[in-house]
């Protein structure tokens, strides 16, 4: 190759001497399970070795880059990284073990959460009683399981029961998982609801009267706010009395009792959609000794009911 030089001094030229060859770099997949190598380098001196183009792995490995010899005792080189080519050279691929995790198996698909309220335990003016139970099956390798409800930790277990000290209802989402020996965690497996109506409170009235007293209204306000924060669309409100005064005015009065907490509950659960459902049932179900005060007192109420 010449050019003129413009000659105005001495001056001494040195020459330049480049390869008269160039070299190769083969990539090789070494045991890949997918993906391709990328097509060979070609040149001399420092050159940029290859990324990994072709999308090269390897089941339960992870890519690492590239090696001199198949079973990595020669010299590791990152992708992309300047390499000085010199002479011809087959380069491996890397791949790192990657840690295969044993996980327990899912809890049983079909745990549950049931109705476990006992018929005749009743107190008085009982606001929103928790009487639900979560019943599954641990599997061989499970030490216990974990519940969340929407998303948020709620509690923790090592039987194949646990008593809920929270109300869940149709709109919540409830998960469960395994927890194994070992520490590691199954994935969350959903849970299902029963649909038997949930026993949430009773208020209790004055012989012969069906006005609300003490903390009726407090309650019947918590009620509602159960109900729409669980999702529950029937609201069953059942009046009863207890055995004085004459059988004739019994069923009236039962009547009476649910119809003022039903006109309440309409005012706060309007808009809402939820269906509500109410009847005097007079002396029937007693929960309390018609023979005692104490009794009769309890006898004198309004359950509610959710589902």
């Amino acid at each position: 190759m010449s050019a003129n030089y413009n000659l105005v001094a001495n001056v001494t030229m040195y020459a330049i001497w480049s390869p008269s060859t160039s070299f190769t770099i083969t990539y090789l997949g070494n045991s890949n399970t997918s993906g391709s190598v990328p097509a060979p380098t070609v040149g001399s001196g420092l050159v940029k070795l290859a990324e990994n183009t072709g999308g090269l792995s390897r089941t339960s490995y992870t890519f690492g880059g590239w090696n001199t010899k198949a079973n990595r005792s020669g010299t590791s080189y990152l992708v992309g990284s300047i390499y000085d080519l010199n002479s011809n050279v087959t380069l491996y691929a890397i791949f790192i073990g990657a840690p295969i995790v044993e996980t327990p198996p899912d809890l049983i698909a079909n745990g549950k959460i049931v109705v476990t309220a006992p018929q005749k335990k009743i107190a008085l003016n009982q606001i929103v009683p928790v009487h639900q139970k979560f019943l599954t099956v641990l599997p061989s390798n499970a030490i216990g399981f974990e519940l969340y409800e929407n998303g948020k930790f709620i509690a923790r277990g090592t039987t194949s029961s646990y008593d809920l000290q929270q109300i869940v209802g149709p709109k919540d989402l409830v998960k469960v998982q395994s927890v194994g020996k070992d520490g590691l965690k199954s994935p969350q497996t959903p849970v299902s609801l029963s649909k038997d109506p949930i026993s949430l409170a009773n208020i209790n009235f004055n012989t012969d009267s069906y006005k609300f007293i003490g903390p009726a209204t407090k309650i019947l306000d918590q009620v509602a706010a159960v109900i729409i924060q669980h999702g529950y669309t029937v609201l069953e409100i059942w009046g009863y009395v207890d055995t004085q005064g004459s059988k004739a005015s019994w069923i009236t009065l039962s009547n009476n009792r649910a119809k003022a907490v039903k006109n309440y509950m309409t005012l706060k659960l309007k808009g809402t959609g939820v269906t509500i459902k109410n009847a005097g049932r007079a002396q029937t179900q007693a929960v309390g000794n018609n023979n005692t005060a104490a009794g009769r007192a309890l006898n004198r109420r309004v359950e509610i009911r959710v589902s």
